[in-house]
């Protein structure tokens, strides 16, 4: 709108650094850490995105694929990657929410705004042409999910006093898109879809078995030898969370029907992740199956992220031998244990490093922040938990202030 004055230039400074006092962890000292939070916020607030268009889609006749849309996500406007991405927003926005709460129900909106009939939402949305150029012919498939992320953000904004308000409102308003989504999740990644009686458990569906990109965790090895997913352990644990806050909201809305749906699915979920338990080695695993002869199941012996969502979400009971095998888990640099953060895969596997090497063991912020958080909320007064979240978080925290400050 034309030259901005010097003392509205100093104005827009001093609210910018309100703002973000307010809204972010601030630490005392003019440390590294915190130059870097300025960076960090710097960024975020200029590198949201927004895109216009439609989307290519194994099921062109589709209507959010077919439609142009707008969607406003938090994910940085870069040349790598340059698209919203599903489970990935509901991180960014955890960032989002805490600056801006409108721009960050917005974002959620948009998101749910692509909802088809069937209650898919595609994982990937880089709407228009512009967006494609990076990978020209890239195509939606909706076999494939994503993790229920956005949830976090959102449950953030629901707790928060001071804006239950205007969440509760948009939480009525998208309710019926909440549900949808919930639905296409449960009747398309339930296990039984291919062997029967597998009610409440379930795995991650796309083409091939090999690469899984509805997990998030696209090359992360969910096979052995000739033995496929039949359960997968991370599947289980995202249902819990979102069985879990289905029923929330739902109860809070007086819908007594649905708070009883979903607080059974919340239970039976919860109960069936215990045949995901190896008591060999107390750790819970992906179950695995022959896949020629269906019968012969086995737990996956590829260690690595999978293995501490329970433990992430808060669901391995204190003081139990679970949560203890997962502690020393953790805490081992023989397995995933590093001076930058916890390792995607254990250093022994025979597909670590192997590969794109996506998720085969390099470190990802996302898991880590998962763990961070589920120590902290869940195990506090746990010695070895305080341990192991205090050396974590310095550790990824040093990681990532290096990556930002080298040449």
């Amino acid at each position: 709108r034309g030259k901005v004055s010097e003392g509205e230039t100093v104005e827009r400074k001093e609210m910018y650094k309100r703002r973000k006092k307010g809204s972010f962890f601030f630490f005392k000292q003019k440390t590294a850490y915190e130059m870097l939070r300025s960076l960090v916020g710097s960024e975020m607030c200029i590198r949201d995105r927004y895109n216009y268009g439609d989307l290519l889609c194994n099921v062109p006749e589709s209507k959010t694929c077919k439609s142009k849309k707008g969607m406003l996500s938090f994910t940085p406007s870069r040349f790598g990657f340059p698209r919203p991405f599903l489970w990935d927003e509901g991180f960014h926005l955890l960032l989002g929410c805490r600056w801006n709460e409108d721009i960050c129900l917005t974002s959620i909106a948009n998101w749910l705004d692509t909802i088809d009939d069937n209650g898919w939402i595609p994982r990937e949305q880089p709407r228009g042409e512009e967006l494609r150029n990076y990978i020209p012919g890239l195509v939606e498939n909706n076999n494939e999910g994503n993790p229920p992320s956005l949830f976090f953000p959102l449950l953030y904004l629901y707790k928060k006093t001071e804006s239950s308000g205007k969440v509760n409102i948009f939480i009525e308003q998208y309710y019926q898109s909440f549900k949808k989504w919930y639905y296409w999740f449960y009747r398309t990644q339930n296990a039984n879809k291919r062997s029967g009686g597998y009610a409440d458990r379930f795995k991650w569906w796309g083409p091939i078995e090999e690469i899984n990109l509805g997990s998030g965790m696209d090359d992360y090895p969910r096979f052995n030898g000739t033995s496929v997913s039949e359960v997968n352990i991370d599947a289980q644990v995202w249902m819990i969370f979102w069985s879990d806050a289905m029923r929330l909201f739902s109860g809070d809305l007086g819908r007594q029907a649905d708070k009883i749906f979903f607080n059974q699915r919340f239970q039976n979920t919860l109960k069936n992740m215990a045949e995901l338990l190896d008591k060999s080695d107390l750790l819970y695993k992906d179950l695995l199956v022959d896949e020629e002869t269906r019968k012969q199941h086995t737990f996956s012996q590829h260690f690595g992220y999978i293995n501490l969502f329970p433990l992430a979400f808060g669901l391995l009971p204190k003081g139990s031998a679970e949560l203890n095998a997962t502690l020393d888990f953790i805490y081992n640099n023989d397995t995933i244990w590093s001076e930058y953060g916890l390792r995607s895969l254990h250093i022994h596997d025979e597909f670590y490093g192997v590969g794109s090497n996506y998720w085969r063991g390099p470190v990802w912020v996302g898991i880590n922040y998962l763990v961070l958080k589920g120590l902290k909320l869940h195990y506090s007064d746990v010695p070895e938990a305080v341990k192991i979240y205090t050396e974590l978080r310095e550790n990824l925290m040093n990681n990532i202030c290096l990556l930002y400050t080298s040449p």
